[in-house]
């Protein structure tokens, strides 16, 4: 699964930073597939971006602690076993992490966040989405 992120980050203080950014999810991600016999269901999660605040702390020259807060949105869709549609997910997302520059243009980073997303309730069914991400990333 791929994504794209900007940021851009303010200074607050000495040692603090306010970093407000967003994301795009550029492919599906597959939420369930129920397999019964020849018949099955997919719900594949689409259209993923989210919209974040991230407080930091500055820890030495290096090195920033930082907390997330997130609004999500997200689409489901549903197909297969004769029928399709599909729903607008919205939640939040909320987590910590832990970036440090290796030089001037590297980055290592490691995250925790927990998903959120409301739950909406039909005829046929009833879902509420959550998640976890942990990630650990690099970059250049």
């Amino acid at each position: 699964y791929i994504s794209l992120q900007a940021a851009y980050g303010f200074a607050a203080g000495s040692n603090f930073i306010l970093n407000v950014g967003g994301t795009y999810g550029l492919g599906d991600l597959t939420l369930a597939k129920l397999v019964s016999g020849s018949t099955s269901l997919t719900i594949k999660g689409t259209n993923n971006y989210a919209i974040y605040l991230e407080p930091g702390y500055a820890v030495g020259s290096n090195t920033l602690t930082y907390g997330k807060l997130a609004y999500l949105s997200m689409k489901a869709e549903v197909s297969g076993a004769g029928t399709s549609g599909s729903k607008d997910f919205n939640g939040v997302g909320y987590g910590f992490g832990i970036r440090t520059m290796l030089d001037k243009n590297l980055y290592l980073q490691a995250e925790f966040v927990q998903s959120d997303f409301e739950k909406l309730t039909d005829s046929c069914f009833s879902a509420k989405p959550t998640g976890t991400t942990v990630s650990v990333i690099s970059s250049k």
